[in-house]
């Protein structure tokens, strides 16, 4: 298992003595897109005869960005056991030898996150490309030039391994007979266990309990966020509402203060027009007061005549 394009189906091609069990070719894309098993008889160190079955996973990172880590990790979860039973006897993580990124710590992450911590025993980070170290640089050099890979190998109890798979005929086989007795001696420290669909069907049961707390959590948080967003909305609201009264009784008040204007009844701005003019038109009924008394005459006018 490992990030795409690190050489995952190069090395099972090597541990099967192979060139083409699995495709492996350059390329920009991604080639592995589901889990494969081939099988290939060995001797372990015992000098028993063995069946050896080696599966090629999908990587992660995946050029397809429509591949996503979780999609890689049900593949992987959902194929492999059916491929293994009884179970996984070690989980070869594939690192090429180049500049260590956060994408290749995250690896072991994934693969705790679908098997459980307790999987890391069963773990050896495996370089590729060994050709490329520098010359008189070893394995424990490369590895010790970064603090985050040297996390990883230890996180994977110090199983490290490089390979060239470039290489050919006796070079390589003498690789991958050192490969398979590091496995069969870390099978050997783990009792003879092997890594079984049990083990992850317990630690699935615990991925979905914490799953199922975690989204009850968030859901509790949503609910309330979305009565806070609705408590404030009312608190906003009658805030307006007594600002809105506020001024309404300021506008009120101001009006109140305003001076009254008002007309005069009719009489008496008749009795102040004869008060002011002082003709004796009141004297005579059906007289109108149709001319000021500035005209000087002393006599008032009527429809019926003087």
């Amino acid at each position: 298992m490992g990030k795409t394009g690190n050489g995952k189906s190069s090395t099972g091609n090597s541990l099967l003595h192979s060139r083409s069990a699995f495709l492996s070719t350059q390329s920009a894309e991604s080639i592995t897109k589901q889990c494969e098993a081939k099988m290939y008889n060995h001797t372990d160190v015992s000098g028993q005869q063995k069946i050896l079955t080696v599966v090629d996973t999908p990587g992660f990172f995946d050029t397809d960005a429509t591949v996503t880590n979780e999609m890689v990790q049900n593949k992987i979860a959902s194929q492999i056991f059916d491929m293994t039973s009884p179970g996984v006897h070690a989980f070869l993580i594939i690192v090429r030898v180049d500049r260590f990124t956060p994408e290749e710590k995250n690896t072991v992450d994934f693969i705790k996150k679908i098997f459980g911590d307790g999987a890391a025993k069963y773990c050896i980070v495996v370089f590729t490309c060994e050709d490329q170290l520098e010359e008189g640089q070893t394995i424990d050099d490369f590895i010790n030039s970064s603090d985050q890979l040297k996390e990883l190998v230890q996180c994977c109890g110090n199983h490290k391994f490089a390979i060239n798979n470039k290489l050919n005929g006796q070079p390589l086989k003498i690789k991958i007979d050192q490969l398979l007795r590091m496995i069969d001696q870390m099978v050997q420290s783990n009792r003879g266990k092997y890594y079984t669909n049990d083990m992850y069907q317990k630690i699935e049961r615990q991925r979905k309990r914490e799953q199922a707390r975690q989204e009850e959590e968030d859901c509790k948080k949503k609910k309330a966020y979305e009565e806070s967003l609705i408590s404030t909305g009312r608190e906003i609201g009658r805030q307006e509402a007594e600002e809105r009264e506020r001024e309404r009784q300021k506008e009120q008040k101001s009006r109140e203060k305003e001076p009254q204007k008002t007309e005069k009844p009719e009489k008496e701005q008749y009795s102040t027009r004869k008060k002011i003019c002082g003709c004796a038109c009141h004297k005579y009924p059906g007289v109108i007061h149709v001319v000021p008394c500035c005209s000087g005459t002393k006599f008032p006018f009527s429809l019926l005549g003087p």
